[in-house]
């Protein structure tokens, strides 16, 4: 491990931590789900497998956030310096 005191779980560990919580707030009435995934690709798989599962189940609504593309502009699409103070609120700057 990269770092000493690293505590590791299996992806499997991870996506039925995860479908369990998802599955308890669904239970207590929560229809909206967002997953922030904090490390980037690397857990990405496991997250989508619980949240897709819960989805399927419940018919709630469960999606995965990433700060690291929250920024970011669909492909093909590109900034206007210009128009940034006018167009994109302000909060939406601070994340690029």
């Amino acid at each position: 491990m990269a770092y000493p005191g690293t505590i590791s779980i299996t992806p499997e560990t991870l996506t039925r931590v995860l479908y369990e919580v998802l599955r308890s707030l669904t239970c207590h009435g929560f229809k909206r789900l967002i997953v922030i995934n904090g490390h980037r690709s690397a857990n990405l798989p496991p997250l989508q497998i619980a949240a897709t599962r819960v989805r399927n189940e419940t018919g709630a609504y469960v999606t995965i956030a990433d700060p690291f593309f929250l920024g970011t502009l669909p492909q093909g699409r590109s900034r206007n310096p210009r128009r940034a103070g006018s167009a994109m609120p302000k909060s939406s700057r601070l994340l690029t």
